[in-house]
């Protein structure tokens, strides 16, 4: 069955396309599968085409149910476990979606629920539509090819237009996704937010971001003969930071904290946060328990909070990590506060006081300090190699033929040098 929206008589149809045995779509080596939109819970979304007409088919089926010329705009929603695709005075049921736009066109996708409405984002790729596990709620997946896919994370995160700086982005983008194939399971290998990489679809990709895609066409970052955990940050404050003394994990040898004079210009390269001292307390109590204080326990030999003593009205203290204090607080007070584990804490009257460098975990690439050395005539293999110790660039394809890279010491933290050195600070919190 085929229906053209834009050409066919308005009338009602309830189709509902049971799958049981419906061909599958096979997935492309090449690409990668993203879940959009999920943060903002989407229950009803407006699909429309751009450059080209978009057709829908239900499930795997390959027969097209229904096209959307460009210019025009259909909703589609939650029917109890069904999904309901408004085409005006027509109607279509169906337990899935898929939407596939021909070719030179994308897919402009936006949450209409309600008061909450997002503005449209274009994608490349297809798009898979289901009701989601909970109830009432859509989930939509962007199957899309790797390449397409890098140019967009690199259009998200990295906010320069220089070249070089783009390809060390492009590479370690790319190294990150193929790196976490299947992270959420067998349905889907990323989410477009900060708990994968920001992507926002193709709408702010420059001629840059695209040149820089294609000079870096399936260039990976490897070490020991394996994909590399390819982190990245936005500035360091001065020196980057260990792995395992930002998160619980084992040390990883290309991940060492250094020295890094690069990316002073950044506007985070010194901060001010001022907090109410009840509402932090306040906070953190709902969590931890009934918080009366805290200490900077424990710091590294760069200054970073390694840990945060939490004081309790029991007497029986709590330790978390600098990090988890640092993320707590981004949580619940916005991302414009404890902006790095580079901080100094003080009580003033009925406020703390954090005075800080650098901005993000500090661990691997520091974008600001990419952006300079761009700005230094560096190229894109001097930024990798400066900002993950003994790493091998290579192809993809050519990954599982690599030779295991000689052992490398960082030049400021060997694997077995002490863990940390700093005293304590004073108590504050009182």
């Amino acid at each position: 069955m085929r229906m053209c929206i834009h050409s066919r008589p308005r009338r009602f149809i309830a189709l509902l396309i049971l799958l049981v045995s419906a061909p599958a779509t096979a997935q492309s080596l090449d690409d990668v599968r993203v879940r959009l939109l999920d943060k903002a819970q989407p229950r009803v979304v407006s699909i429309a085409s751009d450059g080209a007409p978009v057709h829908l088919f239900a499930g795997g089926f390959t027969n097209e149910i229904a096209s959307i010329a460009p210019g025009e705009t259909v909703s589609l929603s939650r029917s109890s476990d069904q999904l309901y695709l408004d085409l005006g005075e027509n109607g279509i049921f169906a337990t899935s979606i898929r939407l596939e736009p021909a070719v030179g066109g994308q897919i402009a996708v936006a949450v209409a629920n309600g008061e909450s409405p997002t503005e449209a984002r274009r994608y490349e790729g297809r798009i898979f539509i289901s009701p989601d596990e909970t109830d009432g709620l859509l989930r939509l997946i962007n199957e899309v090819n790797i390449e397409d896919y890098v140019a967009a994370v690199v259009a998200a995160e990295y906010g320069f237009d220089d070249l070089e700086g783009a390809k060390a982005m492009a590479v370690i983008v790319r190294t990150y996704a193929m790196a976490v194939i299947n992270k959420y399971g067998s349905e889907y290998d990323h989410v477009d937010h900060t708990l994968s990489q920001v992507y926002r679809g193709t709408e702010r990709i420059s001629p840059t971001i695209r040149e820089a895609v294609r000079q870096t066409r399936g260039e990976v970052l490897s070490y020991g003969g394996e994909l590399i955990e390819a982190v990245y940050f936005a500035a360091s404050g001065g020196h980057t930071a260990d792995n395992d003394a930002v998160w619980s994990a084992e040390a990883v040898p290309y991940l060492r904290g250094k020295p890094d004079p690069y990316g002073s210009s950044a506007p985070q390269s010194t901060w001010t946060f001022r907090v109410s001292r009840d509402r932090l307390l306040a906070a953190l109590s709902a969590t931890y328990g009934t918080v009366t204080g805290f200490v900077i326990d424990e710091r590294g030999k760069d200054d970073r909070v390694i840990s945060i003593e939490l004081l309790k009205a029991s007497g029986r203290h709590e330790t978390i990590r600098g990090n988890e204090f640092r993320v707590f607080v981004l949580e619940h007070f916005g991302d414009a506060t404890l902006r790095s584990t580079l901080f100094t804490a003080d009580r003033v009257g009925d406020q703390y006081v954090f005075e800080g460098r650098g901005n993000g975990h500090g661990v691997g690439l520091s974008q600001w300090g990419a952006h300079e050395l761009a700005q230094r005539n560096s190229s894109y293999r001097d930024i990798l190699e400066f900002y993950y110790t003994g790493i091998q660039l290579q192809r993809l394809d050519d990954l599982t033929d690599a030779e295991p890279p000689p052992a490398a010491a960082s030049s400021s933290d060997p694997l077995d040098s002490p863990a940390r050195s700093a005293p304590k600070n004073s108590r504050i919190g009182w």
